[in-house]
């Protein structure tokens, strides 16, 4: 970000929360948005930046520990942590729900350090890209275990008009 900064001193650079990618761009609520959510109807750009993985967080001492990853169905047997409501999460509606697998509870966490904490206190597992929590697994006593025997790969994309 500093470099950014320096480069483009005139930039203004505000981080939020898009839940609609196509109507935040179209009322200039966000002029890019990054992403890893494919929604490529041909009507912006689409500029990748980096690949990732989605992995799972866990208390090293939980159940699932044991794995060398996290099969889909496991998600079923366990509270999810996210992000964000069940109707307006892209894992569950897309990945989980037309499997008709569906978690014991879904708990929101709007707060990504606050998903950590409720991992970290044995409340549920939760789905994370990689690069956000691989840093702090070690401190709070947490492992990731990829998503999938293959893995759950992401792509990371700034969208704009």
């Amino acid at each position: 970000m500093k470099a950014f900064q320096v480069k483009y001193p005139g930039v203004e650079v505000e981080v939020g929360h898009c839940m609609n990618l196509a109507k935040d761009l179209e009322t200039k609520r966000y002029d890019l948005i990054i992403t890893a959510k494919p929604d490529n109807n041909g009507q912006f750009v689409y500029l990748p930046l980096f690949e990732d993985q989605a992995v799972c967080i866990l208390p090293h001492d939980h159940l699932l520990s044991i794995q060398p990853y996290i099969r889909l169905k496991d998600f079923g047997s366990f509270n999810l942590i996210s992000h964000t409501d069940k109707k307006n999460n892209g894992f569950y509606q897309s990945v989980l729900k037309p499997l008709e697998i569906h978690p014991k509870r879904f708990l929101n966490m709007s707060q990504p350090q606050a998903m950590i904490e409720m991992v970290a206190a044995g409340f549920g597992i939760a789905p994370f890209p990689r690069w956000a929590v691989h840093s702090l697994l070690e401190k709070h006593g947490l492992i990731e275990r990829n998503i999938t025997k293959g893995g759950f790969p992401l792509i990371w994309q700034a969208v704009f008009l």
